[in-house]
């Protein structure tokens, strides 16, 4: 039984590459894009590092977010629904989370995705922020 647990909490504390781009080597490169972008990036975390998130805006489906990843996708006007949901073992400690956001054509979004770790991984949360395009940009420095 021991064993089993430490092979589940190396998989969940180990880093896990997703199919977003590298946060820190690509933001500038991604935040020039068209208006009516939403960025949606994932800082590096130790603590539930492992686990990939799936990224889901107005139900298609971006990929998925590993530690200093991000990816971007296509607002519409109006309301406007981020869903991330955590694969493989980090459904045991996580569940999904949504954010509904006002969207408009003419402008990008950004938002920071990132963990409310609790002991054990007993009522542990993922928490989306939506943020400025200087704050996004000086988080990835």
């Amino acid at each position: 039984m021991r064993f089993l647990a430490l092979i589940i909490l190396s998989v969940a504390l180990t880093a896990c590459s997703g199919t977003g781009v590298q946060y820190n080597q690509q933001v500038e490169k991604s935040v020039t894009t068209p208006d009516g972008t939403a960025f949606i990036a994932r800082e590096g975390q130790w603590i539930g590092g492992g686990v990939l998130l799936k990224v889901v805006l107005n139900g298609a489906e971006l990929g998925e977010l590993g530690n200093n990843e991000i990816l971007s996708g296509e607002v519409k006007d109006g309301q406007n629904t981020l869903t991330i949901k955590p694969q493989g073992v980090g459904k045991l400690s996580y569940s999904d989370e949504s954010f509904n956001f006002q969207g408009a054509l003419d402008k990008n979004s950004y938002f920071m995705i990132d963990f409310n770790n609790k002991i054990l991984g007993l009522g542990s949360s993922i928490v989306i922020t939506e943020t400025t395009e200087a704050s996004f940009k000086a988080n990835a420095q």
